[in-house]
C-alpha cells in the first residue's frame, strides 16, 4: 500500500494539529504562527511564544524543528521568521522574516540569506528542489512569482500572472491561488492553466502522495475555514471535519 501523506494545520487560535481524510486530530501545540512538514517527516514551525523576548525571536517568531520520530523540538538560532517551508531534505528549510528577507536553514549550519529586504511574502519548496516565492512586487492576481533552482539567482516567471499563495509540485510546476481565490497551475516558462472559478480557495499544499489540500473561503464550525482535498489531479474535492487557517503536507 502506498504511503499516505500527513497534513499539519493551524487553527484560528494558533493551535497546531494534524488533519487527514477523517478530520482533524487533537491540538498538540499552542502559539504557532506557521508550520511545515518535510517529505522525510521533519517538522518545522514558527512559534510566537508569550515569554520570548524580541531579541530572542529575531525578525518574527522563534524557529524550531523536530526530526522525524523525535519528540523534542529544537531551536534554530540566528534568525526569526513569519513564513516557513521545509525542503525535500528534512535538514533544510526556507524562511521569510518580517522584513521580507529569505534565509535558507540547514541544521548544524548558520542561516544563509537568499534574498534581501522586502523581497518575498510566500514561499514553497517543491519535491524536485525548485523553491517558489511570491514576491512583494505587484502584478495581475497578486505578487510576482519567482523561482530558484540550482543557483543563487532568483528567476521571474515570464508573463504577468501572479498570486497570493503557492505550493510547488513534484514535477517542477506549482499551484497558485490569486487574489480572487482562483486556483491555477504555473510553470517556470510562464505557462498558466486556470483550474477553478473565483472564491475557491485561500490556502494550498501539494502532498508527497499526490493529493492536493486546500483551505476554502467557507467558514468551518471548528478552527477556521473548511478544509478539502483532491486525492489525485482532476478528481473530486472532498471536505473533511475540522477547520484551519494554514496547512502543509509531508510524510511523518
Amino acid at each position: 500500500m502506498a504511503k499516505k501523506s500527513t497534513i499539519l494545520s493551524l487553527t484560528a487560535s494558533n493551535k497546531m494539529r494534524s488533519i487527514d481524510e477523517n478530520g482533524a486530530g487533537k491540538a498538540d501545540h499552542d502559539h504557532v504562527r506557521d508550520v511545515s512538514l518535510s517529505a522525510n517527516g521533519t517538522q518545522w514551525a514558527v512559534f510566537i511564544e508569550p515569554t520570548t523576548t524580541a531579541e530572542a525571536a529575531g525578525d518574527g517568531g522563534v524557529i524550531k524543528y523536530k526530526k522525524a520520530k523525535s519528540k523534542k523540538w529544537e531551536v534554530f538560532e540566528g534568525v526569526g521568521g513569519v513564513k516557513i517551508d521545509g525542503g525535500p531534505s528534512g535538514s533544510t528549510a526556507y524562511v521569510i522574516n518580517n522584513k521580507g528577507e529569505i534565509y535558507q536553514l540547514d541544521v548544524g549550519k548558520d542561516p544563509k540569506m537568499l534574498a534581501g529586504q522586502g523581497f518575498a511574502r510566500e514561499i514553497s519548496a517543491g519535491a524536485d528542489g525548485t523553491v517558489w516565492v511570491i514576491t512583494n512586487s505587484p502584478t495581475h492576481g497578486g505578487g510576482e512569482v519567482h523561482y530558484l533552482k540550482g543557483s543563487e539567482q532568483w528567476q521571474k516567471v515570464p508573463g504577468e500572472m501572479g498570486g497570493m499563495k503557492i505550493s510547488g509540485k513534484p514535477d517542477g510546476s506549482a499551484l497558485i491561488i490569486n487574489n480572487d481565490g482562483v486556483l491555477g497551475m504555473i510553470t517556470t516558462d510562464g505557462s498558466y492553466e486556470q483550474l477553478t472559478g473565483q472564491g475557491f480557495a485561500r490556502e494550498i499544499s501539494v502532498a508527497p502522495d499526490g493529493s492536493t489540500w486546500i483551505i476554502s473561503n467557507e467558514p468551518a464550525d471548528d478552527g477556521g475555514n473548511i478544509v478539502s482535498y483532491q486525492s489525485s489531479e482532476g478528481g473530486a474535492w472532498k471536505d473533511v471535519e475540522g477547520g484551519a487557517i494554514i496547512l502543509d503536507a509531508g510524510f511523518a
